[in-house]
Parts: C-alpha cells; sequence; structure tokens
C-alpha cells in the first residue's frame, strides 16, 4: 500500500517553500519560460540538488549521475536498496518524479529544458523490451495475417514501437484512442 499523498504534498510545500504560492498555476507560468537545449553547468548543478533532496526526503538513499546534457538525464543508482518503489508500476512513479523535478527546476532557474530521470536504466531496459516485443508482434502478425493489439502505454512508449518498425514494409502500425 502507497502512502497517503497529504504527506507527499505537505512536505514539498516545506521543502520548496517559493512553490507554495504557485502550485495552483503551474501551467501559466510554464507557458512563459523560455525553452533552453543545453543546459549550463549551474542548471545541472540545480537538477542534481533538487533531485537529491527529495530522494532524501523521500528516505531513499540513492546516487544520482548525470548520464547526459542533451537533453540532461540523470540516473539514479540505489545504495543497498531496491528502487522498484521508486519506478513504480510501468514507471509511473518514475514519470511523476521527473515531472516534479522539472517543474521544481524550471521555477528556480526561470527556464525550461528537457530532464529525464531514469532509475537503475529503467528506461533503457524498458526501451530494449518494447523493441523486442514490437519485433516479436510483427512476425505473429506476418505469421497469422491478422492485426494484434499491445496493451495501452503512454505517448513516449508507443513512439518506441512505431519506430522500431517504420522500416517494415509489410508491417504497418497505429494508435487507436486518446492518452494511454
Amino acid at each position: 500500500e502507497e502512502p497517503a499523498a497529504p504527506a507527499i504534498g505537505s512536505s514539498a510545500t516545506t521543502i520548496f517553500p517559493e512553490l507554495e504560492s504557485n502550485l495552483g498555476n503551474v501551467s501559466a507560468a510554464e507557458g512563459e519560460l523560455q525553452e533552453v537545449e543545453t543546459p549550463s553547468n549551474e542548471d545541472v548543478r540545480v537538477t542534481v540538488d533538487v533531485l537529491q533532496h527529495i530522494l532524501q526526503y523521500m528516505n531513499i538513499r540513492a546516487n544520482v549521475q548525470v548520464r547526459s546534457t542533451k537533453p540532461l538525464t540523470l540516473n539514479i543508482q540505489g545504495i543497498n536498496e531496491n528502487l522498484g518503489l521508486l519506478i513504480g508500476r510501468r514507471g509511473e512513479t518514475l514519470s511523476a518524479l521527473q515531472l516534479l523535478v522539472s517543474l521544481i527546476v524550471g521555477h528556480r532557474t526561470k527556464h525550461r529544458m528537457r530532464i529525464i530521470i531514469d532509475a537503475e536504466n529503467y528506461r533503457e531496459r524498458r526501451e530494449e523490451n518494447l523493441r523486442s516485443l514490437a519485433l516479436r508482434v510483427a512476425q505473429q502478425v506476418r505469421n497469422y495475417r491478422r492485426s494484434i493489439a499491445l496493451e495501452a502505454m503512454p505517448p513516449h512508449e508507443r513512439r518506441i514501437v512505431h519506430i522500431a518498425l517504420a522500416d517494415s514494409n509489410d508491417i504497418s502500425t497505429e494508435s487507436i484512442g486518446e492518452g494511454e
């Protein structure tokens, strides 16, 4: 069972008091921020600091490594801990953490940049698994000559499947519906 949300929300405003007045107006503030493609050293430092503080308040002992800067990609390595709770079901908790860090960093740096947060290379492994799944299902479609629907996926995962099969002449892919 997951911890109650109010405890997380109340500690977030204590940790980052400058966000307290802007929490209700996130989308308006985000629209005013200028996009930065390559983060400065200060941007990287602020991002790592924010992520480390959030992990500390979650009682997760971990190291944060900068994997690349375009886009800014951070990898969390647990210290004697399983980061399954941090990753969540199909990476949902990790995506929420990524959004939270992006909002806080954008507020502090006064500009927006793309930030990707990974935990123990989960996103890389998931991407490889999706590519493999796409190729296996494509072979089944060839064999059975009928379409096959995959599980519901977030947009970035659907994109991986579409790209994996883009060069195939006899297989086409399409997304149905909205959201997942």
